[in-house]
């Protein structure tokens, strides 16, 4: 129980915090929140992040068991929504706030994109999944019986094995680490976002049919935060780009490399003044300046 409040007062620290209900209450975040997205389909939420459950003919997938303490609540969860057993835990990302707690759900499969292994090597602390058991490169269906889950790898997003989890026949998507709802991620939390990546991401997911979109670091899953998110990625790239452009053509990359203590300072979007975390625009700017010219 001591980790648990370690952890959770760590979250509280920096900001990551559940989006607030219809009453603007936050959730009760010692106790998970059980969310019925369609029939045989959930999202659970508990100590910040948000697991997509789905119950199919013979077994279970979920993703993001994140740690082994919220695993193992996790499990308690999923057991009093079905008596069948967790066949396949799927990652949505590489990195290790994600992906820990595997061991909890014995037999079941660890699925990541292939990228996830080079990442998995480096890590010195025994947070990673020992075993991944399957891997992919740009899609990979899985059929559970009477529900189909489909991922998609549409390059970096929050890392380099960015994954978007999507049912096609409930019109539920789940992602992680690419936008809050009106919320600016905090900067500290950017140094391995590609702005590009993400902006070709949600631009991809603004092609599919969505009902629920389930974020993993908030509770709620209207499909309204992820639109309004795709408008803002968009703003942001056009007014980097527009001023960017404007020292490439001039001044080439040594410009560019001597803007970047200054032109992101410079961008102000005042249609998202009011979503939390405005004030760290100017390291959103600087990642999707960093992008644009430098790659990452």
């Amino acid at each position: 129980m001591k980790q648990l409040l370690l952890i959770m007062s760590f979250f509280l620290s920096l900001g990551l915090h559940a989006t607030a209900q219809a009453d603007d209450k936050p959730p009760e975040v010692s106790s998970p929140v059980v969310n019925k997205l369609d029939d045989g389909v959930y999202s659970i939420f508990f100590m910040f992040v948000n697991s997509l459950v789905v119950i199919g003919d013979n077994d279970v997938l979920v993703t993001d068991t994140s740690f082994t303490p919220r695993a193992e609540i996790l499990k308690q969860e999923i057991s009093k929504l079905t008596e069948k057993p967790v066949s396949k835990n799927v990652m949505s990302h590489e990195h290790y706030d994600h992906v820990g707690g595997t061991e909890v759900f014995e037999g079941a499969e660890v699925i990541c994109h292939v990228n996830c292994a080079k990442i998995f090597q480096l890590d010195v602390f025994g947070i990673t999944p020992k075993t991944i058991h399957q891997t992919f490169n740009d899609t990979l269906s899985i059929d559970l019986g009477g529900k189909t889950v489909e991922l998609y790898h549409w390059g970096p997003g929050d890392g380099v094995a960015t994954t978007v989890v999507y049912l096609p026949q409930e019109k539920v998507v789940a992602t992680a680490d690419l936008y809050e709802p009106q919320e600016l991620t905090n900067g500290m939390f950017l140094d391995d976002v590609n702005m590009l990546g993400v902006r070709r991401i949600l631009n991809n997911i603004a092609q599919l049919e969505v009902s629920h979109a389930v974020n993993a670091h908030s509770i709620g899953t209207d499909p309204r935060d992820l639109k309004e998110n795709i408008e803002y990625i968009n703003d942001l790239y056009e007014a980097v780009y527009t001023e960017l452009n404007k020292i490439m053509q001039t001044q080439g990359m040594v410009g560019a490399y001597g803007a970047v203590g200054t032109l992101p300072g410079q961008i102000e979007l005042p249609g998202y003044s009011g979503w939390k975390n405005y004030d760290h625009l100017h390291h959103h700017a600087r990642r999707m300046m960093y992008a644009l010219f430098h790659g990452g």
